[in-house]
Formats: C-alpha cells, structure tokens, sequence
C-alpha cells in the first residue's frame, strides 16, 4: 500500500524556536472522535529540525486545531526509498508540552492504526479553520 499517495497534505507556516516563519507540509485527519497530525519532512526540511521544533510547532498545531493536547497524535513521515513513520509522544502541562520523545511506528503499529486511519480519516483544513470539534 502506498500511504503517501493517501495523504492529502497542505502547507502551512509554523513558528520555530527563534521565532523564524518554518513552511511545514502536513496533513491534519479526524478519525473515531481524535485528531491526527502527520508532518512531512521535505528534502529541504529534515526531519532533524522538525523534531527539534516539535514542542513549538505541536503548541502552534494544538491552539489551530483548537483541541485539548490529549485529543491529538502526531506522526512524522519521513520520505526516501524506504519510507520512515514516528509518533510523537508529548508531556503536557495544560497547553504547553514539556516534553517529546519520537518514537519509531512498527510495521504492525502501521497495519493496524496508520493504514485504517490514511484510509478512513476525514482530511481537515488548517488553513480552512473549519474543523469539528472532539466532543
């Protein structure tokens, strides 16, 4: 299955840590009442400074989508021939993460969540800012 070819992302602009506007390719999904993030890493973005803003860009994400921090996953993919999917886990307190940590999704994580969510999740717009709220 070609999971890339089912994600239907946009472009965004985040801030990072030095307060600099990042372009940052994502994919935001509903899916059984959660929302899902999935930030691409571009050849001209590494997933190394993704994962060092990630604090940054999750508070950003968090306050668009305009859920609670326990209401959101976020995944990164990074592209190349063999593609990489990682969650990242985060410590909240209230809105504000304290704590990431990426944690690599095995190939039976991936079957069973990814592919079911790439599948059935409905696509939600940031830029839109028309997105259901979890109830």
């Amino acid at each position: 299955m070609d999971r890339e070819a089912l994600l239907q992302s946009e472009c965004i602009k985040l801030l990072d840590r030095v307060n600099r506007s990042v372009d940052v390719q994502l994919s935001c999904l509903f899916y059984r009442g959660r929302y899902c993030v999935v930030l691409m890493a571009a050849p001209n973005l590494l997933s190394n400074l993704l994962f060092k803003n990630a604090k940054n860009f999750a508070r950003q994400l968090i306050e668009l989508i305009g859920a609670n921090p326990g209401d959101v996953d976020f995944i990164l993919y990074q592209r190349g021939e063999e593609p990489e999917w990682s969650r990242w886990r985060f410590q909240w307190a209230d809105n504000s993460p304290l704590q990431v940590k990426s944690v690599p999704m095995s190939v039976s994580s991936q079957r069973c969540f990814l592919e079911p969510l790439l599948q059935q999740g409905v696509v939600q717009s940031l830029r839109s800012k028309q997105i259901p709220h979890v109830a």
